[in-house]
């Protein structure tokens, strides 16, 4: 399977951005958030167009232009798409009804930049779901924090700990949120590609999240003998506890 290799690949070629850094305590979950696996996305609103559009943002994680990881996340989601029979032109993809836009890596220091870019991701009405791969920076992304008035997207926040920073001001009836309540590592966009995988096929949250966490483990299980950031992403379909 594609995926096995990217992940293999980018664990490898990535190892030199995490293996020096200095692990962060996970933060604990907030009572507000709640995780749940009941129903599916709201597909009548994600294909009331007859078309299913995403958009992945990516933004540096070293701020390394030639150099950085998220070159390397990037790159292994083209992959990813293109072996899945999408047809690329250039930073789009598209395949029958799909079509994905890649934006970025956008530079780490820019956080304006990449809070643009996710504002205008989120609140576009054609744009049906949202793919965040960067930092969490703390939880201070102004437009992971205000969900838009109207209409209905996903929101797939590929950081360490979004479900700790974002779910609990963005998880709203305009906006699901699927978050990470782990550290989020280099090659974790390889889930990504299996939660596109679930969408055509209108899958239930638990058919759409249990790929994407089953490859999570077998990353870590790649990145175990170098004992640096030994557990896996957690992906949920965050909401607000009642």
């Amino acid at each position: 399977m594609v995926d096995a290799l990217v992940c293999a690949t980018v664990v490898a070629c990535g190892i030199a951005g995490w293996a020096t850094a200095r692990p962060k305590a996970t933060p604990p979950i907030p009572a507000t958030i709640c995780a749940s696996d009941a129903g599916a996305p709201d597909y009548a609103a994600l294909y009331a167009d007859g078309h299913l559009t995403i958009v992945a943002v990516f933004g540096e994680i070293e701020g390394d232009t030639a150099r950085d990881p998220a070159l390397i996340s990037r790159a292994a989601l083209e992959a990813a798409l293109v072996a899945r029979g999408f047809v690329a032109d250039r930073d789009r993809f598209t395949r029958g009804a799909t079509e994905v836009t890649l934006v970025g890596p956008l530079p780490r220091a820019e956080v304006p930049a990449i809070d643009t870019a996710l504002a205008a991701a989120l609140a576009s009405p054609t744009v049906d779901v949202v793919y965040y791969n960067g930092h969490e920076y703390g939880g201070s992304l102004t437009a992971l924090s205000t969900p838009p008035a109207t209409g209905y997207r996903v929101a797939v926040l590929d950081t360490c700990w979004s479900t700790q920073r974002y779910s609990t001001a963005l998880a709203s009836p305009t906006v699901a949120v699927v978050g990470n309540s782990e550290r989020a590592v280099t090659g974790s966009v390889a889930s990504f590609a299996r939660f596109i995988d679930g969408l055509p096929a209108r899958a239930p949250w638990p058919t759409l999240l249990a790929p994407m966490n089953a490859l999570a483990a077998d990353r870590a299980a790649i990145r175990a003998p170098f004992d640096r950031y030994p557990d896996a992403e957690h992906y949920r379909h965050d909401v607000r506890c009642r």
